[in-house]
């Protein structure tokens, strides 16, 4: 790459680099503050991103959902060669879900707005909101049996929503007809399109106030940035080959597991991720597109190198390598519904492993996964339909210096954030019987590994249907350089008349009646660095807090304890049975636990006066 060639001076830049990023914000507000469902304005599964007047992505809000943000500049540039610039007109927007032609599944619904002033083109604004359905064959749309996308939902190409200012009623009225609930989506398009609105008023205010040539030589020198920024980081990175590989649970309908495999490559100030080991594509909903493999590479990457602007600079220093026919590229008609749950987590966990190899101090291990799950049917007496999308938190890999984290939401969705149980019993006949962290969820470790969550969810009248694409119940969570792996996920459920039935990850229209209970246990993330070097009163902090328990402490540290009264967290180690216990685990140079001399009298047993 050529030397970076600043064409503004550094404080216009700087200020309208950050007015690129405040329009998204105010457009991405307005999605929350106005859409329908609670997938969207509580959950907050949307995003907002700005173009220039070639559809190359400039800039994404600060809270937006990562994962949309890789694809977003296939969503335009599909609107481009669609519908033709040539074609555009001032008030026009375009709709579309199609994930082989530039989204993620069909369920992220975008809408694209070209940007007009004085009858010129000055660039593009797009929002994606989570539709909690789009038809097909299940509540939700979340269909694991799916053998093609047909059976997912309905696909849209980028087609005119609006013409000119005015909604096109009969693609809005062609779309709700097949699809539950269509108030709520009517609603969450019409967010959407205020947002868009928005977004394009504050671009036009920057160049009314700028001019349009500086606002164009800002938004080109904003991709200039990036791009020179990130090849000088990975600059520093030794030069060499690292590989790493994942695997999905399973091919629901075969059983057998599938191999994600990636490969990266750095040589000088060039990066290339590579995947053509990757299994080949199945017939249910757990591959995904090109532009989501795209968008795994590249917000995994980005949020290893923060200081680096999400933009189409980014994107273009980076090469991926794929072949025609993968599980991670998927070709038209293949099912990609589930790609969040399988997929795209297996390609930014594989990418997170390789990193761990060239630069260690940057990555984590493994995280826990989402688990897609969709409740709807609908009320006896009113007769209207009811469909709610809920998603699990839990626990992200250590670090090279520190914990991970506990209760938050995905890698790919880390903007994400817990729907209200108030408002989802309110939405559907369901209640929460139980919400809390999960014990001995996390992979032990020097750094542990954050925790996963249990949730109990209470059917409380007959007529219910639940769906689910998860993942991680098989290969769990993975730890580094010595750290253990993190527990496995589960879904299990609790009828009404006794016992409990596993459902595993992959599952469609589970009937439920009154007074099933459904737990959802999801896991926590793998742990970085030997167990044996955890300071122990961490260990003891853990197990005040319930997060582990006495026998994962004996397990997995070596750490043996007496619980003298639970309710005063009065908890102390066992001197002696700890050395016992961690001469036979690590052996007699590792007896004595990290930390064991600061702690107090108080807080030790046996012998604690000579230890």
């Amino acid at each position: 790459m050529s030397a970076f060639e600043r064409r503004l001076d550094p404080v216009t830049f700087e200020v309208l680099k950050s007015a690129f990023v405040s329009v998204c914000n105010e457009m991405a507000l307005a999605v929350e503050m106005s859409a329908y469902s609670t997938v969207i304005s509580e959950g907050r599964d949307y995003s907002a991103t700005l173009y220039d007047a070639h559809g190359n992505l400039v800039a994404q809000g600060m809270e937006d959902l990562p994962s949309h943000a890789g694809t977003a500049a296939f969503t335009v540039r599909a609107t481009i060669e669609r519908q033709g610039i040539e074609r555009m007109r001032p008030g026009d927007m375009f709709v579309m879900n199609d994930p082989f032609m530039g989204g993620t599944h069909l369920q992220d619904v975008r809408v694209v707005a070209p940007i007009f002033r004085q009858d010129k083109l000055v660039g593009f604004v797009a929002t994606t909101g989570h539709w909690s359905d789009v038809g097909g064959m299940v509540p939700g749309s979340f269909y694991m049996e799916a053998s093609e996308i047909y059976q997912e939902g309905v696909q849209i190409p980028p087609v005119p929503i609006v013409q000119e200012g005015v909604l096109n009623e009969a693609v809005l009225d062609l779309l709700l007809h097949n699809m539950r609930v269509p108030g709520e989506r009517r609603g969450d398009l019409h967010a959407q399109i205020a947002a868009c609105r928005a977004g394009a008023r504050r671009l036009v205010e920057l160049i009314d106030r700028y001019g349009e040539d500086t606002v164009a030589d800002a938004m080109a020198q904003a991709q200039d940035y990036s791009e020179q920024l990130f090849r000088s980081e990975i600059a520093l990175i030794p030069d060499g080959s690292y590989s790493w590989e994942d695997w999905i649970d399973q091919d629901p309908k075969t059983g057998e597991p599938q191999p994600v495999r990636l490969t990266m490559r750095i040589k000088g100030d060039q990066i290339t991720y590579d995947v053509t080991e990757s299994a080949p594509p199945v017939h249910t909903a757990i591959n995904c597109t090109y532009p989501g493999l795209c968008s795994a590479i590249f917000m995994s990457t980005k949020a290893l190198f923060p200081q680096v602007m999400m933009n189409e600079g980014l994107l273009r220093a980076i090469e991926i390598v794929v072949p025609e026919r993968s599980i991670v590229n998927a070709p038209r008609p293949y099912p990609v519904g589930g790609m969040a749950a399988t997929a795209l987590e297996r390609v930014i966990n594989c990418i997170l492993g390789a990193w761990s190899q060239a630069a260690p101090e940057r990555t984590t291990a493994g995280h826990y996964n989402i688990i897609n799950i969709v409740f709807g049917g609908r009320d006896e007496e009113t007769g209207e339909e009811h469909v709610a999308y809920v998603w699990t938190e839990g626990g992200t890999g250590a670090r090279a210096t520190k914990d991970g984290v506990s209760g938050v939401m995905m890698f790919f969705s880390a903007s994400t954030r817990n729907i209200a149980v108030e408002i989802q019993e309110r939405r559907a006949p369901v209640s929460w019987a139980g919400y809390q962290f999960r014990q001995d969820s996390c992979g032990p470790g020097e750094h542990q590994g954050g925790h996963g969550s249990m949730r109990r969810l209470h059917c409380d009248a007959d007529g219910l249907v639940l769906s689910a694409i998860g993942d991680r119940e098989k290969f769990k969570p993975w730890g580094l350089f010595g750290g253990g792996e993190a527990a496995s996920q589960h879904l299990i459920r609790y009828p009404a008349v006794g016992g409990e039935e596993s459902l595993g990850m992959f599952f469609s229209n589970q009937g439920l009646k009154a007074g099933d209970e459904v737990a959802y246990l999801s896991t926590g993330g793998g742990g970085y660095g030997p167990p044996a070097r955890r300071d122990v009163a961490l260990v003891l902090d853990d197990l005040r807090n319930e997060y582990i328990s006495e026998e994962f402490a004996a397990r997995h540290y070596g750490v043996v304890c007496d619980v003298v009264d639970r309710e005063a967290l009065d908890i102390r180690v066992d001197v002696e049975a700890t050395r016992a216990r961690r001469s036979e685990l690590f052996g007699a140079e590792h007896a004595d636990p990290p930390g064991l001399e600061t702690l107090g009298s108080e807080q030790l047993t046996r012998g604690a006066a000579t230890a």
